[in-house]
């Protein structure tokens, strides 16, 4: 992306400017703001409950930028854009049309401000700027990621690897951001020293430019508010073009030439050609296979697993290097397999079908992890998708525990993985006969569920899971005492406070009398406060598949 934009930039920086042009720039984009303000009011009082409309266009958050957050950062620029064109025009009808503008701009900000407060439906989810500033921090501790970064699409990958332990305090403990708050630090995480340096030299070159022309005055300090912008919210495309679009109209000059020499002519115009071409055949690959991912959505909502599989496949097809479509794809085949699967008496052309199937979900989520193996999702993924093959076909249960191992290491400080990998080890310690090897599992069990509840103190399900443990390895008090530290971070209203309540009644009988403790029963005071929330709902680890009628599925060599 950036290459292209700084190709864009270095062409219109060969434009010859006038004041006609620059004028023209700036009233096509306070047109464009105006429309995106105009969208944003409808869409958040009439547009969003319109049933003519495609279903992903009849929600609050829709905005054709992709992201509120986006919308209201180039409403800003917009109002900020016209307040400033208000003090160069005279009192006639345009003036008077940039006043109107500038009251539709503000009203649509504030509008879009007030639904993304904290608790309100459209609130962003960021990063808090301190999580931000110590993954950069942990970025840059070695010279070569000083200098050149992890990658610029490896932040979301490296946080799972430095995440603060902080955060699992917080509403955004099972969260992965794909940026920064700051774009800026995102440039400093991702390509380092030389690459935010890189950045910010055009820029700032325009630090001590001064121009007449209150056009071109204009222009410069809207790069500058543009640029301020990224200090404090995330990058994205349209601002990334707008801001790129800037730095060529102020790089162009006054002057104009000409190529007088016919074959440097035609290689400037053919190096065009091909990078617009280029540009164009990758974005429709792009377009394309999200169109076909939306597609293989709307036919998972309406139960057409055709067109999901065809849709999902096709997505691939288009751009096989994208791990999320592998990872899309590994489950859309896991799924058409196991609901094939729930048929009594399968047929040998039924059993081909699941076996091709499953050999393509790991197939796919092998494929998610080689091309991102850092990836801890990826990981997650491909154990996940073992985990559904126990009792189906031979040696999962190996290639689970591997996967899920190799996902706990990147993505040490996620509590919900640990009590993922956890309730694996437990399910396996339920299945085996060998004692010795039941002991392994489970304390392998325990020690993830221990840990899980280390990250997060109020984790109620991680105390309850490790109660199970401690259950099905016959430490009743321990059992016990986790239960009741689960009972104690759980809404004394709530159905899981009740079952909590109902199964330390029944580890009771098995302690003996003078280790039994009654249930704490919450004071007035506990009553009357407000209970921590549950993370995720109180569950012990779902349980495994069903053989399938006629033994093991024998799948087909992967690579």
């Amino acid at each position: 992306m950036f290459v292209a934009l700084s190709i864009l930039a270095l062409l219109l920086s060969s434009l010859p400017r006038s004041t006609k042009t620059i004028s023209t720039l700036l009233t096509t984009l306070l047109a464009s703001t105006t429309i995106l303000a105009l969208h944003s009011l409808l869409q958040l009082t009439v547009l969003y409950s319109a049933t003519f409309l495609p279903t992903y266009m009849q929600t609050k958050s829709f905005t054709p930028t992709g992201s509120p957050l986006t919308t209201a950062a180039l409403l800003a620029l917009g109002l900020f854009l016209s307040l400033s064109l208000l003090r160069h025009l005279p009192h006639r009808v345009g003036y008077y049309l940039t006043l109107a503008t500038s009251f539709l701009h503000t009203v649509a900000l504030v509008a879009l401000v007030a639904m993304m407060l904290p608790g309100q439906a459209l609130a962003p989810i960021l990063l808090p700027y301190s999580a931000s500033w110590s993954v950069t921090l942990d970025a840059l501790k070695t010279l070569r990621s000083l200098t050149f970064g992890v990658g610029f699409a490896n932040f979301p990958t490296f946080f799972t690897q430095t995440k603060p332990l902080f955060l699992n305090t917080t509403s955004l403990w099972n969260t992965l951001p794909q940026t920064a708050t700051s774009e800026l630090l995102q440039f400093l995480a991702t390509t380092g020293i030389l690459g935010l340096a890189t950045f910010l030299l055009l820029p700032f070159s325009f630090l001590r430019y001064h121009s007449d022309s209150p056009t071109t005055t204009i222009l410069l300090r809207l790069m500058w508010a543009t640029l301020f912008l990224f200090i404090f919210l995330p990058g994205s495309l349209p601002l990334f073009t707008l801001f790129f679009i800037l730095l060529g109209l102020l790089g162009s000059t006054d002057q104009t030439w000409e190529i007088s020499s016919r074959p440097v002519r035609l290689t400037l115009v053919t190096l065009a050609l091909i990078f617009v071409g280029a540009s164009v055949y990758f974005l429709s690959l792009f377009v394309r296979a999200e169109l076909s991912l939306q597609k293989a959505q709307l036919a998972l909502q309406n139960n057409d697993a055709k067109t999901l599989y065809e849709q999902s496949l096709k997505a691939v097809t288009l751009l096989p290097t994208m791990t999320n479509y592998r990872l899309s794809y590994s489950r859309v085949n896991l799924s058409l397999a196991t609901a094939i699967s729930q048929n009594p008496s399968l047929s040998d052309e039924q059993k081909t079908q699941i076996s091709q199937l499953l050999s393509q979900a790991i197939r796919e989520a092998k494929a998610a992890t080689s091309l991102t193996p850092q990836s801890s999702l990826a990981w997650q993924n491909l154990g996940s998708l073992y985990r559904n093959l126990i009792n189906v076909a031979q040696g999962s249960d190996q290639f689970a525990v591997s996967a899920y191992a190799q996902a706990v290491s990147l993505d040490p400080a996620n509590p919900a993985l640990r009590i993922e990998f956890g309730g694996l080890l437990y399910q396996l310690a339920q299945l085996t006969t060998d004692n010795t090897q039941k002991i392994q599992l489970l304390n392998r069990a325990v020690q993830e569920f221990s840990t899980a509840i280390q990250l997060k103190k109020d984790y109620a399900n991680g105390y309850y899971n490790l109660a199970k443990a401690y259950e099905l390895a016959e430490n009743y008090q321990l059992a016990y005492n986790s239960l009741q530290t689960a009972l104690t971070y759980l809404d004394p209203a709530s159905a899981d406070y009740a079952q909590v309540t109902q199964e330390l009644e029944g580890l009771k009988a098995k302690l003996p009398t003078a280790s039994a403790s009654p249930a704490p029963s919450p004071s007035p005071t506990t009553t009357l406060a407000t209970p921590s929330p549950l993370p995720t709902p109180l569950a012990t680890p779902s349980p495994l598949p069903t053989p399938l009628p006629g033994g093991p599925i024998e799948l087909p060599t992967t690579n």
